[in-house]
Formats: structure tokens, C-alpha cells, sequence
């Protein structure tokens, strides 16, 4: 992301295009059910275990525009809704997985899940009003 602000892009659009591609480097651990071996599975998981990292970076780079007495509220309050849901989806994955028999549908979510948080952040950014030029 520093690369692409000293060279005049944006702070935004320099976020975008790099949480853009780290969900895009997620993507292939969709195709893990049809590894043909276990180097290849690791690979993938791999790749999507560097572009879940890219993205957490990101986010913790972003913390930096929040004032220093809220920084730990909107840490605490991310890291608390991630435990819950965490909690509230893994039985009904355990569920799901004992009932078929496999994680086709588990990985696929996965890789879908990061694509569809950039499409709303980019929408809710889109849809926020600008401030006038001066």
C-alpha cells in the first residue's frame, strides 16, 4: 500500500485495489476439494492463508484514521463479532460436513465470503457522500 501511495495513488484507492487483491489471492481455495494431491492442497491454503493475512494487515493499518481513545472500542468490538460468529457458524459446519461427508461447500464459502466484504466496502464507500473541493 505504500508503494502505491508514493507514487500519488489515494489512500483509498490504494486500500481498495490492495484488500482487492488479497481477496483475490483467496479465490483458489475453491478448487482445494479438487486437488490432486496433498502438496497442492497446501499450496492453496497457503496462498489463501497470505491473502487472509494481507488483509488483516490492512485492517490494522486502517486503525491508524480512528482517534487514539477508540482505537481499542473498534478493535475489541471487531474481535468480539468475529468470536461470535465464529461461534454461532462452526457447529452448523460440523453439522453440514458430518451430513455430506465433505468441505466442497465450506471452501467455496470461504473463498466468496472475502470478495463479497470488499464488494461492500467498496459499495459503502461509494455510496458515502464527498466532501466538497476546495
Amino acid at each position: 500500500m505504500k508503494l502505491l501511495t508514493t507514487r500519488g495513488w489515494s489512500l483509498r484507492r490504494a486500500r481498495g485495489v490492495t484488500l482487492s487483491l488479497a481477496a483475490a489471492l483467496i479465490l483458489p481455495v475453491s478448487f482445494i476439494s479438487r486437488a490432486q494431491s496433498p502438496s497442492v492442497a497446501v499450496m492453496l491454503l497457503a496462498l489463501a492463508a497470505f491473502g487472509v493475512t494481507s488483509i488483516v494487515a490492512n485492517y490494522t493499518a486502517c486503525m491508524q484514521d480512528f482517534s487514539f481513545g477508540h482505537v481499542g472500542i473498534v478493535a475489541g468490538i471487531n474481535g468480539m463479532v468475529s468470536n461470535l460468529c465464529a461461534a454461532v457458524v462452526n457447529p452448523y459446519i460440523g453439522r453440514y460436513v458430518d451430513a455430506t461427508g465433505n468441505y466442497t461447500l465450506i471452501f467455496l464459502l470461504m473463498a466468496l465470503l472475502p470478495v463479497v466484504s470488499v464488494l461492500a466496502v467498496v459499495a459503502f464507500d461509494w455510496l458515502r457522500p464527498r466532501q466538497a473541493q476546495v
